[in-house]
């Protein structure tokens, strides 16, 4: 099945048209970004997506999302490495679920002020998820709501939005909202543009960024935190303690947070229960692969191969 190519077009030219482009930021930017302070037109879009998605199996759409559109927004609004636009649409409508609600976390990311904030509604979205309920209290939140509502609040920086995000999440690096789903979607998407996209000098370049240890431990967690079967899980886990246990170092910061992250996880059933939830299984799968893929030209030509006659099964 493929996405409507044509209603993705002309979102992403109405954004860019409409949208006001600015410079700045990561000094590794490769695309300009475009600020449109319209949360129905992301909503608009969102909802699209939603409904384009569901005839795929549920653990695969956001994989199938960047999959069908990162070649169109590329075209359209310029390349990036790991930063892709339109999969994090589709998670806002996705975990939002309907348009009121939409609105009205839109509200608490500046709209009621007209300085509505896309960045403070990535930020938020999973702390008023309706699809995946965070575990803060109503109370909690509501005083979250409260603080963000008020006029003052019309920036980002110190003493401003991202302060009281941080404080009412609290200091953790490794969170299991936003922080830890986005450290694994930009690690993912970086992997991935190398894999597919790259040369043998940028899959070289990335594995040594993230270093061969790591990946290596990244892998073993990938492929233990799915287990279903509680003594498989303890098994395993027992059999690579040595491993887990080990401190790597790794120049790409998510790659570091993933690693406490599942650590955590090793230790702590409760806390595998909620990195599941934001991580399905399939996308555990997947990453492992991919990472697989980086570690040797070997493995990327039988991953090649694997996917090649993957996609001639799929025709036939």
């Amino acid at each position: 099945m493929s996405i409507d190519k044509n209603k993705v077009e002309f979102f992403l030219k109405e954004l860019k048209k409409r949208g006001k482009e600015i410079s700045g930021g990561s000094k590794n930017k490769l695309r300009p970004s475009y600020v449109l302070r319209d949360p129905e037109f992301y909503w608009n879009f969102g909802e699209f997506l939603v409904e384009q998605a569901k005839p795929i199996e549920e653990d695969k759409r956001y994989r199938w999302i960047i999959q069908q559109t990162k070649n169109i927004e590329k075209e359209i609004l310029g390349p990036t490495k790991d930063d892709w636009l339109v999969p994090k649409i589709y998670t806002w409508a996705d975990e939002l679920q309907d348009k009121e609600h939409f609105m009205y976390v839109a509200d608490l990311a500046g709209h009621k002020v007209g300085t509505f904030r896309i960045k403070v509604l990535e930020y938020i979205y999973d702390i008023f998820s309706k699809k995946n309920p965070s575990s803060y209290s109503d109370s909690k939140k509501k005083k979250l709501a409260e603080q963000l509502l008020e006029k003052k609040l019309t920036h980002l920086g110190e003493g401003g939005i991202n302060d009281i995000i941080k404080k009412f999440r609290g200091m953790s690096k490794t969170s299991l909202g936003y922080g830890i789903r986005n450290s694994f979607n930009m690690l993912t998407n970086k992997v991935e543009t190398a894999v597919e996209d790259g040369s043998p000098t940028d899959r070289e370049s990335l594995k040594n960024e993230i270093g061969k240890n790591m990946i290596d431990k990244l892998r073993t967690f990938l492929q233990i935190l799915p287990l279903n079967d509680a003594s498989l899980f303890q098994d395993m886990v027992s059999e690579y303690k040595t491993q887990f246990n080990r401190k790597i170092s790794t120049k790409n910061e998510d790659a570091k947070k993933l690693d406490e992250a599942f650590g955590k996880c090793i230790k702590d059933k409760d806390v595998k229960k909620k990195i599941m939830k934001q991580i399905n299984a399939f996308e555990m799968g997947h990453t492992n692969t991919i990472l697989n893929a980086i570690e040797s030209e070997h493995d990327y030509k039988e991953w090649k191969r694997t996917k090649e006659n993957f996609e001639q099964m799929a025709a036939d």
